[in-house]
């Protein structure tokens, strides 16, 4: 039986509007089987660090982008077991205020509210499985907070 590994994803999320939002994901470079699907920014979580502490190391690590949790809001949306052939990963999905990160446009995809499986299937198959169903909890989580001048509920 294989171990679980504890991995801290960073989310970030901006321009809530009626329609849906944008959200940051990377391309990932690798020599094996997931090269080239879109990612968060993540990584394994270190003995004795904090998920939140890691999901901003990584974050750091990956983007360039130095930030708080206290300055981008961070918080942790939900705690996701996934399970590969090759091993189980524990992602602890963290969201945060990504109106700050400078990165190329084309990392930034709009995630309507009235996506599904069947209407955005060749998106959802470029995107690392086990995201998946972090992408369509986000949607279900940030539509209330989508009317005319609530997103900032969102992050309070």
């Amino acid at each position: 039986m294989n171990s679980i590994v504890p991995v801290a994803l960073s989310i970030p999320i901006k321009n809530i509007s009626p329609e849906g939002f944008w959200i940051f994901l990377q391309k990932r470079v690798e020599k094996g089987s997931l090269n080239g699907f879109l990612e968060f920014p993540g990584g394994k979580i270190q003995p004795k660090e904090k998920p939140e502490d890691a999901a901003l190391r990584e974050l750091r690590e990956e983007t360039g982008f130095n930030a708080l949790s206290s300055e981008c809001c961070y918080k942790l949306l939900k705690i996701y077991p996934f399970s590969y052939l090759d091993r189980s990963v524990c992602l602890y999905a963290h969201i945060m205020r990504g109106d700050s990160l400078v990165t190329s446009v084309e990392n930034w995809h709009f995630i309507p509210f009235s996506m599904t499986y069947e209407n955005s299937e060749k998106f959802v198959n470029s995107i690392i499985e086990a995201s998946r169903g972090i992408i369509f909890d986000l949607v279900d989580f940030i539509k209330p907070y989508s009317l005319e001048n609530c997103s900032d509920l969102l992050w309070k």
